[in-house]
């Protein structure tokens, strides 16, 4: 049997949360591409918690930034048309340990990040995207990741 609108061999494919389409190629609204993940900037304030729900009602995590690539793919495309940004990701300091993407990559702005100043993670533009830790109840705005399987 053919494939026709999301059956194939019988069987029903089902799409990752606000993905649609016939083979669920077409990603929730505002969301871009990227090694394996989608990205969307959300410019409205929040605290971490709030900010960490809105991605997780999207089907999302807070983005988890993974190498040195996906700064710039973000630098030069989610935050081309953004000025002064603030942005929550999704780095956490857990039991006095940083949780980073599972590569390990980290971008702290040197000399002096992170400071201890809290145990949640901004991405600042005035330090070319570098990270800056401090307590979670500031209002930012924030970054969402879908990451593919």
């Amino acid at each position: 049997m053919p494939f026709t609108a999301g059956i194939y061999n019988q069987f029903t494919c089902t799409c990752l949360l606000g993905f649609k389409g016939t083979f669920c190629e077409v990603p929730p609204a505002g969301y871009k591409y990227h090694d394996g993940s989608f990205f969307k900037f959300y410019a409205t304030l929040k605290y971490n918690s709030g900010a960490v729900t809105s991605c997780e009602m999207n089907g999302g995590r807070l983005a988890m930034i993974k190498d040195q690539a996906t700064v710039d793919f973000l630098k030069n495309t989610i935050f081309a048309s953004v000025t002064n940004v603030y942005v929550w990701i999704g780095v956490r300091k857990i039991s006095n340990v940083w949780q980073y993407a599972p590569t390990g990559f980290s971008n702290w702005h040197p000399p002096m990040e992170p400071s201890g100043d809290g145990p949640c993670v901004e991405m600042r533009e005035v330090w070319n995207y570098e990270w800056n830790d401090l307590p979670c109840n500031y209002n930012k705005n924030f970054l969402c990741e879908i990451v593919i399987p």
